[in-house]
């Protein structure tokens, strides 16, 4: 666990994984209270077993491939999220607000079989919401896909898997209201 009280810059290297022939990936968290930059690497991957996770917890968060918007929030590019989920499941939370918006391809187009977490509101006051741009995807093929927050507003979501293994699933949780665009949780089996 890296934890700053206030910001954290890690621009290093984590590494927690498996073994070659059996054991899983670890747990690795990168907070900063109020602000976090994430400019490593980490590898919590598993050659035998059930890949890590590595946990990334702000205030705030915006996820965007333009100029940033918000100067009180964490910010991470599509392609640093989709890169992370090469070598760990990703969790990412915020005691506030977690926003995706202007995403280059309006796609996070995850690795398959990773699970991925959003979670806004982690402090339970009822302020704190999980907001995506209509037009926008969320792709984790097989995985499954869990978004919290005090509101929810989703574009599209997709877990379905098209090489024979099952879609995962979508869960939604939110104290006071959901608005989703589509979920597609489906098979090829």
């Amino acid at each position: 666990i890296v934890w700053g009280d206030d910001k954290t810059r890690f621009s290093g290297q984590l590494s927690a994984r498996g073994g070659l022939l059996a054991g899983d990936g670890g747990f690795a968290e990168v907070s900063g209270k109020h602000h976090l930059s994430f400019d490593g690497y980490a590898d919590l991957s598993a050659a035998g077993g059930t890949f890590g996770t590595l946990l990334l917890d702000p205030t705030n968060v915006e996820i965007t491939d333009q100029e940033f918007s918000y100067a009180d929030a964490t910010q991470f590019s599509s392609i640093t999220l989709e890169n992370l989920s090469n070598t760990s499941d990703v969790v990412v939370t915020a005691t506030n607000d977690i926003y995706i918006h202007d995403v280059d391809d309006n796609e996070l187009n995850f690795r398959p079989g990773r699970n991925i977490s959003f979670l806004a509101d982690t402090d339970g006051d009822g302020v704190g919401e999980f907001k995506m741009d209509s037009d926008i995807a969320l792709i984790a093929e097989g995985g499954d896909v869990l978004i919290q927050g005090a509101g929810i507003q989703v574009g599209q979501i997709d877990t379905s898997s098209s090489d024979g293994n099952n879609g995962g699933d979508a869960t939604l949780f939110s104290t006071q209201g959901i608005e989703v665009g589509s979920i597609t949780t489906t098979s090829s089996v």
